[in-house]
Parts: C-alpha cells; sequence; structure tokens
C-alpha cells in the first residue's frame, strides 16, 4: 500500500496516494484482446470488454490481470459489456468460479460493481453467471457508464450485495 504523509508538490497526501495507486495499477494490470482497464477515474475501475470470443488464454490471461486489481485499497468496477454480444458457456462458468474464489477478497476490497449492458444476449449471459454463483458485493445492470457511477457512489463497503440482489 501506498503511504504518504506530507504535501508532495501541489497535492496533498490523499490526492498524492490515489494517483500512486492508478499508477501501480496501470502498471500491474495489462490490456488484452479481451478487456482493457481503465483506471483514469479510481476507484472507478473500468473495464471494457472487447471480445465475445476470447481464446483460452486471452480469457487466462484477462483472469490474472483481473485478480491483480484486489490488493490493499477499496474500489469499484464497471464491467462495459457494451461492445460484446455474448460469450461462450465455458467462461461463464469459470467467470462464475471466479467469483466464488474471490469471496473474501471482495468482501473486503470491492464496494460494488456496475454492470453496462446494451444486448439481450449479453444480460442472458449475466444471468446464468448469477444463477451459478451470486456476487459476495452489490452488483446493478445498466444501460449507460453515467448510470452506474452514479448509483455506484452511493454504496459503501458495508452495503450487503442482498439489499441490491432483485436490481441485477
Amino acid at each position: 500500500m501506498v503511504k504518504i504523509s506530507t504535501k508532495v508538490g501541489n497535492l496533498d497526501s490523499k490526492e498524492q496516494s490515489v494517483q500512486n495507486i492508478k499508477k501501480m495499477k496501470r502498471s500491474m494490470c495489462e490490456d488484452s484482446d479481451f478487456a482493457e482497464f481503465d483506471f483514469s477515474e479510481y476507484p472507478y475501475v473500468k473495464m471494457r470488454m472487447i471480445s465475445s470470443s476470447p481464446t483460452q488464454e486471452q480469457f487466462d490471461f484477462f483472469v490474472e490481470q483481473f485478480i491483480k486489481l484486489f490488493c490493499e485499497d477499496k474500489f469499484y468496477i464497471i464491467f462495459d459489456c457494451s461492445q460484446i454480444t455474448g460469450l461462450p458457456l465455458k467462461y461463464l462458468h469459470q467467470i462464475a468460479k471466479l467469483i466464488g474464489q474471490l469471496k473474501t477478497l471482495s468482501e473486503k476490497h470491492l464496494i460494488g460493481t456496475g454492470v453496462i449492458i446494451t444486448r439481450k444476449s449479453v444480460r442472458m449471459c449475466i444471468n446464468m453467471i448469477f444463477n451459478i454463483k451470486s456476487p459476495q458485493r452489490p452488483t446493478k445492470c445498466f444501460e449507460t457508464e453515467s448510470d452506474a457511477i452514479q448509483w455506484l457512489s452511493d454504496l459503501t463497503i458495508t452495503s450487503k450485495a442482498s439489499d441490491y440482489t432483485d436490481d441485477i
């Protein structure tokens, strides 16, 4: 965890910490042919899904990068699925399994997740994932990024997923 206790330049210590975390995360999480990571509005981490049919290697690389998000700080995730038409069934099961494996880290670090969906086929995929494994943190689907950010900004680390299950 990055700690800065005094003013640095024109930034106070909190702003400097956020900038250092952004820089660290950017270097940790690499884009792939399946997804792109955007830390420009940290603690909101935007993940743009850019391929509906990744190879297993591309998917595995994405999972490795995704796991790196869970460090000592708290954050929000915005999954932008507006550019994809769906995902192969085998990846839906792997994503559900990943949700289960990240349970403890999610409860500790993830505040909430907004999923941007513009196609019914993608909504069906998301519903299948959450029917296999429910999210540990509040999760809701939206049509726009601004709606997702608005909703996420009202959440806290103590918000419970069970309070939001009807919204998926």
